[in-house]
């Protein structure tokens, strides 16, 4: 039976997520204590064994200017025991017919492997968006530059940047504050840093993980009238790095070619907006 989860099925719940992802007691408590509820989160029980789940979170495309609520699909889990039984197929088609029920406007997501895109190509998504990889190393430490100034960034300023940058997109895959806010509460409890750069020619905001001594990957860099090289070599003087891994927007970075990201499958006509290259940011995959 497939149904939205209930407050009884948290337990089950961790149990699966941990399962599917490996991820930590501490981590799996503090997702479902700040983001998880239970109308975002459809499951497949069976024998009163919660057996998949697949959660719909909020996110509006943006597309001249037009608002067009979508869904972002997240965590799509089969418990071992059950897989190759078409369960996550199955709570996917149901996802749909509800989405389109609500009047939504496409379902989006980002498949973990690149293997997936086939997986889900096969079930009606279409790769839509792309993101630049690449790898900066620093010989030396980095100093600011004159009137250039890096800080802590709020939501207020993040969410500022991003729409002004993004809105330009054909495309926008826009967050609430709702969910901005938990990216940055997240960052934070992990011990990353959420930076914003004020320069003479514009500003960017940042997020920045230390993932290993002198290694830093920075997971969103947007840009505000600053180039992506200026607005790295502003972060190298706080971070003092070696290495950088770099996850940006397409066309941020010279000679780099992009790389699939996510997929849309569209519940309705859409229009083809114009603009610069359609964007998804932030994911969860």
């Amino acid at each position: 039976m497939i149904r939205f989860a209930r407050p009884g099925d948290r337990a089950q719940l961790k149990l699966l997520w941990q399962e599917a992802f490996g991820d930590s007691n501490e981590d799996t408590a503090f997702y479902f204590d700040h983001r998880h509820r239970d109308d975002r989160l459809l499951l497949w029980e069976q024998d009163d064994v919660i057996a998949g789940m697949l959660t719909l979170l909020p996110c509006d495309l943006m597309i001249d200017g037009t608002v067009y609520p979508a869904r972002y699909i997240y965590a799509v889990a089969t418990a071992q025991a059950f897989r190759r039984q078409g369960i996550s197929t199955q709570l996917m088609q149901y996802a749909h017919t509800w989405m389109q029920q609500q009047g939504l406007a496409a379902s989006v997501l980002a498949p973990a492997t690149p293997e997936l895109f086939d997986f889900y190509a096969k079930r009606g998504y279409t790769t839509a968006f792309y993101v630049a990889h690449t790898e900066v190393s620093f010989s030396a430490d980095g100093t600011l530059a004159a009137n250039t100034q890096v800080r802590p960034s709020s939501l207020a300023t993040y969410t500022r940047i991003r729409d002004a940058v993004m809105m330009d997109s054909r495309l926008y895959v826009r967050w609430d504050a709702e969910a901005l806010g938990f990216v940055l509460l997240s960052e934070k409890a992990a011990g990353n840093q959420v930076l914003h750069i004020t320069a003479p020619s514009g500003e960017a905001c940042a997020i920045c993980q230390h993932i290993a001594p002198g290694q830093v990957r920075v997971v969103e860099l947007i840009t505000l009238g600053l180039q992506a090289q200026e607005a790295l070599c502003a972060l190298h003087s706080q971070l003092q790095a070696q290495t950088y891994v770099l996850r940006l927007p397409q066309n941020a970075w010279p000679d780099c070619p992009p790389t699939p990201l996510g997929m849309i499958y569209p519940l309705t006509d859409l229009p083809k907006g114009a603009g610069g290259p359609a964007y998804l940011g932030l994911i969860k995959d």
